[in-house]
């Protein structure tokens, strides 16, 4: 038994769930022009005005006459410091001839679904593959590519709130949505695609009206620490060696 030992486990309370809100035409009133999207991997982004844009913010391009990038959303990643700069997570811009330096780029606008009651999700598996041939011994397999599943969460009804309109307008549209599910303490935060595949209303006597959502993932969710999570290591990784200092020191002492 490791007698330094203390639980970091987190409480749910204090975890915020967000849909965002995107234009359908990939261009609003927070769109800013692109300055550069350079041909590397990943991407890094320039913009006319880098006011509103942050790591784990998704934004969707228009206007670049790049197939890779028109129509699509991507995570922002690290922000680089000289030249002030994102990294695009996901978007490999060494096949292009020449850095992109037109278009548009527009933020997700996060809706705070503060209903939420309860949540559960990432509940997906890879798929198996079975290369057993007459010369193996026993059974043999490969994992094929990753599925997260679903994400289903609980909320209290309220059909007037801009969080349920904008799914309810998802699943109308059968188009997918940006979800931001962030942590407490800034722990971090994932951030995922999903389409809004069910809401079900369900009530009873003496009970709120609530909503059970059923999102189904399309893609691979991002995670981005927050500076919390890096100040948790950082104390763990001193505790550890502080209890590896004082270890030493009773064994010499002995």
């Amino acid at each position: 038994m490791d007698s330094t030992f203390t639980s970091e486990a987190l409480s749910s309370q204090g975890v915020e769930l967000r849909v965002g809100d995107q234009p359908s035409d990939d261009t609003g009133p927070t769109s800013v022009t692109i300055t550069t999207l350079s041909k590397t991997n990943p991407s890094t982004l320039v913009a006319s005005s880098m006011t509103g844009l942050d790591t784990g913010l998704p934004v969707a391009f228009s206007g670049t006459s790049n197939a890779d990038v028109d129509g699509k959303s991507f995570v922002l990643g690290a922000e680089n410091a000289s030249p002030a700069s994102f990294d695009v997570t996901g978007l490999n811009g060494t096949g292009w001839v020449a850095d992109i330096a037109a278009g548009k780029v527009t933020p997700v606008t996060w809706l705070n679904l503060c209903e939420t009651k309860t949540f559960t999700g990432f509940d997906g598996q890879a798929s198996e593959m079975d290369v057993t041939t007459l010369c193996s011994v026993a059974k043999e397999v490969r994992v094929g590519l990753q599925d997260y599943g679903n994400f289903n969460f609980t909320m209290n009804y309220v059909p007037s709130d801009p969080g349920t309109m904008e799914m309810q307008e998802a699943k109308a549209e059968g188009k997918p949505r940006w979800f931001q599910l962030d942590l407490p303490d800034d722990q971090g935060q994932w951030v995922f695609q999903a389409y809004v595949r069910q809401m079900t209303i369900a009530g009873g006597v003496d009970q709120p009206l609530t909503t059970n959502v059923v999102l189904r993932i399309t893609g691979a969710p991002v995670f981005i620490p927050g500076a919390g999570a890096a100040g948790a290591a950082a104390a763990a990784a001193n505790e550890r060696a502080y209890a590896g200092r004082d270890r030493e020191h009773e064994r010499m002492a002995a």
